[in-house]
C-alpha cells in the first residue's frame, strides 16, 4: 500500500511551502542584521537592494515624551516621540516620532531652544522645561544678513542671542542627551514588505496544512 497521488501532492506542496519559508526568515534575519549594522546597502547577484537612508535621523532623550532628533545632514529639531508599533517595534527599534515641536532648533540658552530665522513662519522657540512656544513676527533680513535678535522683543526680554556659546550643536546635543532605538521610515519601508508576505504565507500555510490533513490516502493495486 502507498499513499494516493493527492496526498502525495499536498504533502509535497507543503514541503515546498517551508522551504521557501526557511529561505524568506534567513533573507529578513540577514538584511535586518546587515540594517543594523549601518550599512546603506545590500549586494545581491545581479542587483544592489538600498536602504533609502538618506531620511533617516538620530533621536536623542529629553524626558519620555520628547526628543531632539538630528537629521542626517546635521539638522537639529524638537520632536514628540512615542512608543513604537508592533511588528516594527522592537525589529527596527523602539521609539518613533509623534510630531514636531521645532524644526529649526539652531541655538539653546538655558531652557529655551530657538530658531536663527525668526523671520521664517512656525514656532521660533520653545522652552524644554515648560513646553511653551514662541512664534515671533520678524521682517525678512538683506540679502546675505540675519535678523539681529536684538530687535525681537521676545527673544531680548529672554536674553536669546545667536552667540556662538549659545549654538545648538550635534556634539551638545549627543554629549547631553541618550540616543533611543528610534524607528526610522527606510526600516519600516523593506520590513513592511517582509511582514506582508509573512502574512500571506501564513494564510498559504493553514490551507496547505488543511489541504494535506484532508487528502485521502487510498490503497492502489500492487504492480504485477
Amino acid at each position: 500500500m502507498r499513499a494516493s497521488s493527492p496526498r502525495r501532492k499536498a504533502l509535497t506542496a507543503l514541503g515546498v511551502w517551508f522551504a521557501v519559508n526557511i529561505v524568506l526568515a534567513a533573507l529578513f534575519v540577514g538584511l535586518n542584521l546587515a540594517y543594523r549594522s549601518g550599512v546603506d546597502a545590500v549586494e545581491f547577484k545581479g542587483g544592489v537592494a538600498s536602504f533609502d537612508r538618506e531620511f533617516d535621523g538620530a533621536l536623542f532623550g529629553i524626558d519620555d515624551e520628547r526628543a531632539y532628533r538630528v537629521s542626517a545632514s546635521g539638522d537639529i529639531a524638537v520632536v514628540k516621540i512615542k512608543p513604537g508599533t508592533p511588528p516594527f517595534r522592537p525589529v527596527c527599534g523602539t521609539t518613533s516620532l509623534d510630531g514636531s515641536l521645532i524644526n529649526l532648533a539652531m541655538y539653546q540658552r538655558g531652557d529655551w531652544v530657538y530658531s536663527g530665522y525668526p523671520e521664517f513662519d512656525g514656532v521660533d522657540a520653545y522652552n524644554v522645561r515648560t513646553g511653551e512656544t514662541l512664534s515671533v513676527s520678524a521682517p525678512t533680513p538683506a540679502p546675505g544678513k540675519m535678523t539681529d535678535p536684538a530687535t525681537i522683543a521676545e527673544y531680548r526680554s529672554r536674553g536669546l542671542t545667536f552667540a556662538a556659546a549659545n549654538k545648538l550643536t550635534v556634539e551638545r546635543v549627543v554629549r547631553g542627551h541618550r540616543q533611543l532605538a528610534s524607528i526610522e521610515e527606510s526600516c519600516v519601508v523593506f520590513n513592511a514588505a517582509f511582514f506582508l508576505l509573512f502574512g500571506a504565507s501564513a494564510v498559504a500555510g493553514l490551507w496547505l496544512t488543511a489541504r494535506a490533513l484532508m487528502a485521502k490516502s487510498e490503497p492502489t493495486a500492487p504492480s504485477a
